[in-house]
């Protein structure tokens, strides 16, 4: 009787059952990281977004127009599915609404805090499922003035 060589191969040439059960797992792998690494980068840079939007929040007494630079901003990260016209169609930008952002700003400890909630949809190919991520991404920044 012949072992088998290293490597995983056998006489024979074929896989034993380890490597394919790890080739099985690397496989599932990507297919998880294609389909959920993408809104968690969005995540990340909404956030990133957030900050921005709250170190300038120092110059903007205005809440109002500090929820109107959040909107502005949001178009221009990541992407969305919409059906227009019965077409399934991928248009940029985050989806929020008024509702879904938040502004507190407490003027004596001189703090802004800015969080917005938005959701995104995971289309997963091969099965026509769907897949909803609720994400809440919130930042607390110091709006004190800066004595240089």
């Amino acid at each position: 009787m012949r072992r088998a060589k290293p490597g995983g191969r056998r006489p024979t040439g074929a896989l034993d059952l380890t490597a394919m059960f790890w080739l099985v797992l690397v496989a599932l792998a990507i297919y998880f990281g294609i389909m959920y690494l993408p809104p968690q980068i969005e995540a990340y840079e909404v956030k990133h977004m957030l900050r921005v939007v709250a170190a300038e929040a120092v110059r903007q007494p205005d809440d109002g127009a500090i929820r109107r630079e959040i909107l502005s901003r949001a178009r221009a990260i990541g992407s969305h599915y919409e059906i227009r016209d019965g077409q399934e169609r991928i248009l940029p930008g985050v989806v929020l609404l008024d509702e879904d952002i938040v502004v507190n700003r407490d003027v004596q400890a001189k703090t802004i805090v800015l969080q917005v909630r938005y959701t995104k949809y995971v289309n997963y190919p091969f099965t026509q499922k769907q897949a909803e991520m609720t994400f809440t991404p919130a930042v607390k920044a110091d709006i004190s003035e800066v004595k240089w």
